[in-house]
């Protein structure tokens, strides 16, 4: 029972950071002067309903599209994940340096899983991100910290979200 209070916590937590992002990504196409039909557009998604769908936060943002919004619209990414998501950037104390202990083992352990269920050999899945095999294999074990940009790239590599990596 006490796994179904977490999943649904976990899922409401997912939906107001979906609903945060959406929110900053319509906040800068309506400051860039864009129509939604014309952003959707150069996004490419077919669904004209799609980016009021994640502008509203009703569904998860893939990264992809939040690094493409930024393109467009001439941003740093960070602008649209906001500062919250970077809170670990600066390790400086015990505690943060904790947390990102923490995060490095839980994003290995996601890649992995992910990895495994495509079942993608480790070799292939590190050459595509960029990386050597040892030190990719220290990514899933956690020990080293995966670039930010990589991220983006397993989204497609893994064919997953970012959500799902990340666990956000």
């Amino acid at each position: 029972m006490r796994s179904h209070w977490k999943n649904q916590t976990f899922a409401i937590e997912n939906q107001k950071i979906n609903m945060e992002i959406g929110a900053r990504i319509k906040e800068a196409r309506l400051a860039a002067g864009l129509m939604g039909k014309e952003l959707n557009s150069r996004l490419g998604y077919q669904n004209v309903t799609s980016l009021s769908k994640i502008e509203n936060g009703n569904i998860k943002v893939p990264a992809y599209s939040v690094v493409r919004v930024a393109s467009i619209l001439d941003l740093d990414v960070r602008s649209l994940l906001g500062e919250g998501m970077f809170e670990m950037d600066r390790p400086t104390s015990p505690e943060n340096r904790k947390k990102r202990a923490t995060a490095n083992r839980v994003i290995g352990n996601r890649l992995r899983e992910i990895r495994l269920g495509r079942r993608l050999p480790l070799a292939y899945t590190a050459k595509a991100l960029g990386y050597q095999p040892s030190t990719y294999e220290r990514i899933e074990n956690g020990e080293t910290e995966i670039n930010p940009w990589a991220i983006v790239v397993a989204c497609r590599v893994l064919n997953t979200t970012a959500t799902a990596i990340l666990g956000v």
